[in-house]
């Protein structure tokens, strides 16, 4: 749910993977829940104090979602809407969204599996040396 509105989001199996081994706690609705306040999930603001407690001090929360969407944009054929659509964005004029129906959800099942597996595979960085023409 993101603001007020359903948002189904298509898991890889990679991210379903994942999920299975996170520990649980009892009676939480939420994968990752407030250690303070019961019922509800962990805020913007505890999530970003955990990145600095593991020495991510120049991680930002919302870069996350930045991330995903540059390599969406810069990286697939995927369309403006199906991205936006993933990030649980409103995109077109209120004319076309009154239209639009459905969520994509076939196509950002597609660019999900993509997704995951380019934040999966190892990168291998090459630097050469003493290079000349």
């Amino acid at each position: 749910m993101k603001g007020k509105r359903e948002h189904r989001i298509p898991l890889s199996r990679e991210s379903l993977a994942l999920l299975d081994e996170l520990p649980r706690i009892n009676g939480s609705p939420s994968l990752f829940p407030s250690s303070k306040k019961t019922n509800r999930p962990l805020s913007n603001a505890s999530m970003f104090r955990l990145l600095q407690r593991l020495g991510r001090r120049y991680v930002a929360v919302h870069g996350f979602r930045a991330s995903f969407s540059s390599w969406a944009y810069e990286q697939t054929t995927a369309s403006g809407v199906a991205i936006e659509t993933s990030l649980a964005h409103l995109s077109g004029r209120v004319t076309e969204r009154s239209y639009r129906r459905g969520d994509l959800l076939e196509q950002r099942r597609e660019l999900m599996t993509k997704w995951a597996k380019f934040v999966s595979t190892p990168k291998v960085i090459v630097i050469r040396f003493g290079l000349t023409k």
